[in-house]
């Protein structure tokens, strides 16, 4: 599981870092940031996105599932229609 962190970047906006610190993506806004982040973590499997304020100090915590991949059925399942022929 990942943990990414939303910081004040040191000379513009709000930067998204993983756990080794290095940058993800720099926005305008902390809520651009989260966003980010959030998308970010549904595509590498899941994880935490820690969000901090002006002053550095952890505001929130929030835990992001993996998205759900589409067309995951499969045709030979047994509760598919086409398989009970």
């Amino acid at each position: 599981m990942h943990t990414v962190h939303v910081t004040r970047h040191p000379e513009k906006g709000w930067q998204v870092t993983d756990s080794q610190g290095e940058s993800l993506a720099v926005h305008d806004s902390q809520q651009a940031s989260v966003a980010h982040a959030r998308q970010w973590l549904e595509t590498e499997g899941g994880g935490v996105v820690v969000i901090h304020g002006l002053s550095g100090r952890i505001q929130d915590r929030r835990t992001v599932v993996p998205a759900q991949r589409k067309g995951g059925g499969s045709v030979s399942s047994p509760r598919h229609p086409a398989a009970r022929r």
